[in-house]
């Protein structure tokens, strides 16, 4: 389980999901995608800006990196985070890496 958040400054983020729950390595590489899986209840802010980019932040450790928040798809869950909530609507996303090392 990770927090994502979009970078508003230098030493600022704004809360996009509180939880995601990683598929992919959390590394992002040039044109590489990170996949994850996140609750229908917290993809409010990832649903209202599928087809768009900003720097993103993952937990306090990986990012800021340029991305495009990927089309998000209703799924049954398979990550292991979400085990007990298995009966939750649950969506799959990506986020599209443009920049791996954007900063402000």
């Amino acid at each position: 389980m990770a927090h994502l958040s979009w970078q508003r400054g230098p030493t600022t983020g704004f809360t996009v999901a509180a939880d995601i729950f990683p598929l992919t390595e959390l590394t992002p590489h040039p044109r590489g995608v990170i996949e994850y899986e996140v609750l229908v209840t917290d993809a409010e802010l990832l649903e209202a800006h599928v087809g768009t980019s900003h720097r993103f932040i993952v937990g306090d450790r990986v990012g800021p990196f340029l991305a495009k928040i990927g089309p998000l798809m209703q799924v049954t869950s398979t990550h292991a985070g979400l085990g007990l909530m298995r009966g939750e609507p649950t969506l799959r996303g990506r986020l599209e890496i443009i920049d791996p090392e954007a900063a402000t």
